[in-house]
């Protein structure tokens, strides 16, 4: 989002890109989750926080005035505080390519882009790549206001199936620079595709009833010692509505402080599913939850964001 806004200045003054074409970034953070698992009773919600640190560096190439290609490899990870099995290392890479189509304060960048990374987690099932494609229109509105309008595919493949799948999402972005040393920014995402809800497990889930999941409520079910004995995973297809804000504030030219507001809404689409027998699964106890599962999640973080 920020990242948006920076580009369309890039593109216009280009000079900057052209004398350093690599970049190097970092980001220490500290994050409060109220709900990792997405559970969707109240007894199986586990809230936990989380720090987190991360570097990347990017390389640009310039071609013309108004087209950019971006190589960029990140290398971030998380330590659980309560859930030690959640946390992870992450090394990835992204390609975009950028193009302001004309000049003119209002005309749009452009962006296609792609990446993929390899996570390795405290949690076997949760460990694998992910690989996404996607596009963007960032549009600035005034000098200080800037949008962006996205749509993005992800596939996942994990050691343990209950993560595997696909899903698409599209967002879109406003950025506020309010003040010079004061930026306000809000994201809203629509997506569907597969969620993983996280929960305990009663006498009515063993292997022998494994397939009732399996072929009318979830796409996979697994163990997940991640939360604790008799926990399971399970995947559900779903809806899923995010919505994000928060403020960045610039306490040097090179440092800045981030903090973030984000609430996730999730409803599973269980439609024609004929399981109706307790359990005590994704919706904590009864096969009712099914019929309508969701979940609600809010996350709250705090960045020491880095730029070198």
């Amino acid at each position: 989002m920020k990242l948006a806004w920076t580009i369309t200045l890039l593109l216009v003054a280009g000079s900057a890109s052209a004398a350093n074409p690599v970049t190097f970034g970092g980001e220490l953070g500290a994050t409060w989750d109220g709900n990792p698992g997405n559970a969707h009773s109240s007894g199986d919600v586990r809230p936990t926080e989380r720090i987190s640190a991360g570097a990347n560096a990017t390389w640009t190439q310039r071609f013309g005035e108004f087209t950019a290609l971006q190589l960029r490899g990140a290398l971030d990870g998380e330590g659980d505080v309560q859930l030690s099995d959640l946390s992870f290392g992450r090394l990835g890479a992204r390609v975009r390519l950028l193009n302001k189509p004309g000049e003119g304060f209002y005309v749009p960048v452009l962006a296609l882009w792609t990446s993929g990374d390899y996570k390795l987690s405290g949690s076997t099932i949760r460990s694998g790549d992910e690989w996404r494609v996607g596009a963007y229109l960032s549009e600035p509105v005034t000098t200080q206001i800037s949008t962006r309008l996205g749509f993005s595919w992800t596939r996942s493949d994990s050691r343990g199936r209950v993560f595997d799948g696909q899903s698409r999402a599209c967002e879109f972005s406003v950025d506020w620079a309010v003040l010079p040393q004061l930026s306000v920014y809000g994201e809203f995402q629509l997506g569907s595709g597969p969620i993983v809800v996280s929960a305990e497990g009663d006498n009515t889930i063993v292997p022998k009833s494994e397939h009732l999941y399996l072929n009318q409520v979830a796409g996979s079910v697994e163990s997940d010692p991640a939360f604790g004995d008799g926990w399971f995973a399970f995947r559900l297809n779903a809806r899923t509505r995010v919505a994000t804000v928060g403020v960045n504030l610039p306490l040097t030219r090179d440092i800045s402080l981030d903090l973030q507001l984000r609430q996730v809404h999730s409803v599973a689409d269980t439609s024609g599913a004929a399981y109706s027998g307790g359990g005590g699964g994704g919706g904590g106890g009864g096969g009712a939850a099914y019929s309508g599962f969701d979940y609600d999640r809010w996350i709250g973080g705090i960045s020491l964001l880095l730029r070198f």
